[in-house]
C-alpha cells in the first residue's frame, strides 16, 4: 500500500474503533487470549416443573433426511465429523447447523428419531471447546433448543444431560461482552433456561447470572417506543421471540414474572409492521430467519399476553427507533430517519439513511434491496450500500462508511427530524450529515408530503461545488412498470395501475434492471426507476407519486 492508502486505512479503523465501549475493546482481547478448560463434572439434577411448556413451532423444518439439511436456501449433506466445521460451507450455514432449530420446528415429532440420532452425533463428534458449535452464539441457541426439546416431552438420556451441563459451564465463561447487543441477550437467555431446567447451587448461579444480564439488557435494548436498539426489524422479532420464550419458561416453573419482562414484550409486540403483516426491510433484514409477526401474535396469545391494539395516528414518528410510519388511506410509507444504530454496535447497519419503503394495501411497491449474505465480499458490500436503498447517493459515496461484513466507520447523523399533520396533509422531514466529511461538504434533506392522493418526495442537496447525484426507487418484483410520457405507470399484482411515478420535470429518469434479496441465499430480478445528474449545489429534486383512486 502507498502512503495515501495507509492513511485511508488508519482513518477507517479510527472512525470504527472510536465509538466502541471500553468493555468491547478489553473484552475482545480477553476473548482472544482466554480459552477456558471445559468442565466435565456430572450434571446437576433436573428440576421438576409444575406447568406444561406451551409448544409452538416458530420455524419451518430444515432437516430433510438423517444427514441432509437446508439452511439459507442451500441444501447439503453432513455425514462426517469433519463437516461440522469444514471449510466447504459458509460459517453462517454451519452456525445454523449447530443451532438445532429443527428439533422444535414444524412437524418435529415426525423426525424425532432423526433428532435423537443427531444429538448423539453432535455429542460424539464435537469435542468440548472445539469448533463453531462451541462459540457462544450457537452454544446459547442450542442450549435453549435442547431444553425446549425436553420440555416438549422428548425423553433425554444421561449423555445429553452431561453434554448440556458442560455446554452451559463453558458458555458461562464465554459471555459475549465484546459484542453486546443481541448476542449478549441470547447468552443471558440460555443461562436462565439452564438455571431453571437444572437444580441446585450451580444452577442457581447460572440463573442469577442470566437474570442479572437480562435486567440490564432489557433497559438497554428495548427502546421506549418498542423498537430494538440495533434498528433491524428482523432482529427485533428474534428478541421478541426470546422474551416470549422466557415468559413461557417462567410459567413452566411457576416463577413470578417481572413487570419489566411483560412490559418489554408488550411494547415490542406492538411495534410497527407492514400492511402484509411482515417486516419492512431496513438495515439487515430478510424473511425466513425470525419467526413471522403472525406466528408471534399466536405465541403471545397462547401465553395470555394482552396486546394493545395499534391505534397510532397517520403521521407516526417512532423517535427512539428512528422511523416514520406515514399512513394515507390504503398506503403506508416507512422512512429511516434515525442513526445507523447504537454508536457502539452498528454491526447490522446499512448506509440507508432517509431511505423509504412504500406499500399499497398488501402489495409492496417500493422496497429496499434486502439482505441475502453475511459473508465478506462484493454482495455484502452492495446490500449495505446507499445505492441499494431508496435515497440519494452523492458522488457514488455511501452516506455511512460501511465496510467488512459488520463494520461502520464514519456514519450519517440525522438532524431536524419533524413531522406534522394538518387538514389532511402530512409533512415529514429530516436531514443527514453523511456527506459532510467530503472535500466539498454537502447535506441531504428529504421531505415527504402526502395530500390528495399524492406523495411528494422533495430531496435537497445543500452545500457547495458540483456533485454527481443519483436517486433510485427499487420496485418489488411483482410490480410491473410502463413508461408513458416521461412518467411511469406502476401495475400491481392484479395488473391494475396502483400509482404513477413522476420524476422531477427537469430530469430524465430511466428504468434499470435490479436485484431484490428477500431471503438469505435468494435473489430475484426486479426493476428500478433512477435519475442521475451532475449539477451544482444547492439543488432540489421533486419526485411525485400519484396514487390510484
Amino acid at each position: 500500500m502507498n502512503l495515501r492508502q495507509h492513511v485511508a486505512q488508519a482513518s477507517l479503523l479510527y472512525h470504527t474503533i472510536r465509538y466502541l465501549r471500553p468493555i468491547q475493546i478489553y473484552g475482545r482481547l480477553w476473548y482472544k487470549l482466554y480459552h477456558p478448560k471445559p468442565d466435565l463434572r456430572s450434571p446437576p439434577d433436573v428440576r421438576s416443573h409444575c406447568n406444561e411448556w406451551h409448544s409452538i413451532a416458530t420455524r419451518n423444518a430444515s432437516m430433510q433426511g438423517p444427514h441432509r439439511f437446508c439452511f439459507l436456501n442451500q441444501t447439503h449433506e453432513i455425514a462426517t465429523q469433519e463437516q461440522w466445521n469444514g471449510p466447504a460451507l459458509s460459517k453462517l450455514w454451519l452456525y445454523n447447523l449447530h443451532y438445532f432449530d429443527d428439533i422444535n420446528a414444524t412437524d418435529a415429532s415426525s423426525r424425532m428419531q432423526w433428532h435423537r440420532n443427531l444429538i448423539n452425533r453432535w455429542i460424539a463428534e464435537n469435542m468440548p471447546g472445539m469448533g463453531y458449535g462451541w462459540e457462544p452464539y450457537p452454544l446459547s441457541l442450542r442450549i435453549v433448543n435442547w431444553i425446549k426439546w425436553d420440555l416438549n416431552g422428548n425423553k433425554v438420556n444421561q449423555d445429553m444431560l452431561l453434554s448440556l451441563a458442560i455446554q452451559v459451564r463453558y458458555l458461562r465463561q464465554r459471555i459475549e461482552y465484546h459484542l453486546l447487543g443481541n448476542h449478549l441477550f441470547v447468552n443471558a437467555k440460555a443461562l436462565i433456561f439452564a438455571g431453571l431446567y437444572f437444580s441446585g447451587t450451580e444452577a442457581d448461579r447460572w440463573l442469577e447470572a442470566g437474570e442479572r444480564i437480562l435486567k440490564t439488557e432489557l433497559q438497554e435494548q428495548v427502546l421506549e417506543d418498542g423498537g430494538h436498539i440495533e434498528r433491524s426489524p428482523m432482529y427485533h422479532l428474534l428478541i421478541l421471540e426470546d422474551l416470549l420464550d422466557l415468559i413461557n419458561l417462567y410459567k413452566v416453573y411457576g416463577r413470578p414474572l417481572s413487570p419489566e419482562l411483560i412490559e418489554c414484550a408488550k411494547k415490542m409486540h406492538s411495534w410497527s409492521r407492514n400492511p402484509d403483516n411482515e417486516i419492512p426491510f431496513f438495515n439487515d433484514c430478510a424473511f425466513g430467519v425470525a419467526a413471522s409477526p403472525i406466528i408471534l401474535d399466536k405465541y403471545a396469545s397462547i401465553l395470555g399476553l394482552e396486546i394493545a391494539k395499534n391505534v397510532r395516528i397517520n403521521a407516526c414518528y417512532l423517535q427512539d427507533s428512528g422511523f416514520f410510519k406515514l399512513k394515507y388511506k390504503h398506503t403506508v410509507l416507512f422512512a429511516d430517519v434515525g442513526s445507523v444504530g447504537p454508536d457502539y454496535l452498528p454491526a447490522h447497519a446499512h448506509a440507508g439513511t432517509l431511505s423509504m419503503e412504500l406499500s399499497i394495501g398488501d402489495d409492496r411497491v417500493i422496497i429496499n434491496s434486502g439482505t441475502s449474505d453475511y459473508s465478506k465480499g462484493v454482495l455484502r458490500e452492495y446490500q449495505r450500500s446507499t445505492s441499494a436503498h431508496n435515497t440519494v447517493v452523492l458522488d457514488e459515496v455511501n452516506s455511512s462508511q460501511v465496510w467488512g461484513s459488520f463494520r461502520v466507520a464514519r456514519r450519517a447523523k440525522t438532524e431536524n427530524v419533524q413531522i406534522k399533520e394538518r387538514d389532511g396533509v402530512i409533512i415529514a422531514k429530516a436531514m443527514h450529515t453523511g456527506y459532510s466529511h467530503m472535500k466539498e461538504p454537502a447535506l441531504h434533506k428529504r421531505v415527504w408530503k402526502i395530500y390528495d392522493n399524492t406523495i411528494e418526495i422533495i430531496d435537497q442537496v445543500l452545500g457547495k461545488g458540483n456533485h454527481k447525484i443519483e436517486i433510485a426507487f427499487l420496485l418489488h418484483p411483482d410490480i410491473q412498470v410502463e413508461e408513458k410520457d416521461k412518467s411511469f405507470v406502476l401495475l400491481s399484482t392484479n395488473n391494475k395501475p396502483c400509482m404513477i411515478f413522476n420524476p422531477d420535470i427537469n430530469l430524465d429518469a430511466i428504468i434499470e434492471d435490479a436485484k431484490y434479496y428477500p431471503e438469505f441465499g435468494k435473489s430475484y430480478n426486479s426493476r428500478r426507476i433512477i435519475c442521475r445528474l451532475n449539477t451544482a449545489v444547492p439543488c432540489e429534486i421533486i419526485s411525485k407519486i400519484s396514487l390510484a383512486e
